[in-house]
């Protein structure tokens, strides 16, 4: 179909659809590319470092998105990279990088981030952005059987957003706590 729609909105760190390929197994993002360090301030832990990722999603015709760019297509996050840190008061964050190639903070822009669960494989956090571009965010994280670190990111966005969207991604990460 060879349509292209590049945006930035919040947690959307830089999205570029090409098409669909339902069907066909995905290529896994590139598992060598390093995460940049996040410096930490005194008391916080960081939880989990992930980088790319590469799913599907709806993008239905609303807004900016054209007749030829909605649909349902293959989603890419190529450049990105989050962390998950755990504060001293044992509360959470999500920091991204956006195709401002800045680090945000989701709490510092007005985001809920909660931990649902945790396990001896995996845990689940919410991202609540509830003015704004209002979006639902569930990022899961596993530690699989073959020791591989991976992350699954769940989104529905939509409100005021210029972009609506509801979609799944996945990618690796290079570091994971889940006991935390």
């Amino acid at each position: 179909m060879g349509r292209s729609l590049n945006v930035t909105l919040p947690l959307l760190l830089l999205a570029s659809c090409d098409g669909m390929l339902i069907g066909q197994r995905l290529v896994e993002p590139d598992a060598e590319a390093k995460v940049p360090h996040l410096p930490l301030r005194e008391g916080q832990q960081l939880v989990a470092s992930c980088g790319a990722s590469k799913g599907y999603s709806y993008f239905p015709r609303i807004g900016m998105v054209s007749e030829e760019e909605s649909g349902f297509t293959e989603d890419t996050i190529r450049d990105g990279h989050f962390y998950v840190v755990k504060g001293a008061d044992d509360s959470y964050d999500l920091i991204f990088k956006d195709a401002s190639r800045e680090r945000h903070s989701a709490v510092g822009e007005g985001a809920v981030v909660q931990k649902l669960r945790g396990g001896r494989s995996d845990s689940a956090f919410a991202v609540f952005y509830l003015s704004g571009a209002r979006s639902v965010e569930l990022y899961t994280f596993y530690k699989e059987d073959d020791g591989k670190l991976r992350f699954t990111n769940l989104v529905s966005k939509g409100g005021d957003a210029l972009i609506a969207k509801s979609g799944i991604l996945v990618g690796p990460c290079e570091h994971l706590a889940i006991e935390l």
